[in-house]
């Protein structure tokens, strides 16, 4: 197992917030060597609700978020899944109806992304707001 494959999977593991269905893909993580594995490009990493009833749906990238068209193509689609299903009945009936206020996706990077990829975040916020979702990105 790669290096990286482990850390996501440790990533996930020492979540307190993650949702439990979760744990059931980690075994399921082989990797295709990119920070956003391609077996959860369709799949909503770590969904929480605050108590305030904001809820932030985060995608998880463990390493570096290259500058390369793939990886720019990765996070969109990523995002788009993360918008599809936040727009879908099944949220709406479990988390309220979406919106930009209070409805959040997070890309959460273990490692600062080059820099088109937080110009890429910025310029998809506008397209991300029409679907009634904020987007963010953290570094921890």
């Amino acid at each position: 197992m790669t290096n990286w494959i482990q850390k996501i999977k440790n990533w996930f593991s020492e979540k307190e917030d993650h949702s439990v269905s979760n744990q059931s893909i980690l075994s399921e993580i082989e990797g295709d060597g990119h920070p956003i594995p391609s077996e959860l490009v369709e799949r909503i990493d770590i969904i929480t609700l605050d108590k305030d009833g904001r809820t932030t749906l985060t995608i998880v990238s463990v390493g570096y978020l290259d500058d390369s068209d793939y990886t720019a193509q990765r996070i969109i689609d990523k995002i788009n899944s993360y918008l599809s299903f936040i727009n879908d009945e099944e949220f709406m009936k479990e988390f309220g109806k979406p919106s930009v206020d209070q409805t959040t996706i997070r890309l959460d990077c273990t490692i600062e992304p080059h820099p088109t990829v937080l110009s890429l975040i910025e310029s998809l916020q506008a397209q991300v707001n029409h679907w009634n979702s904020s987007l963010i990105i953290s570094i921890s």
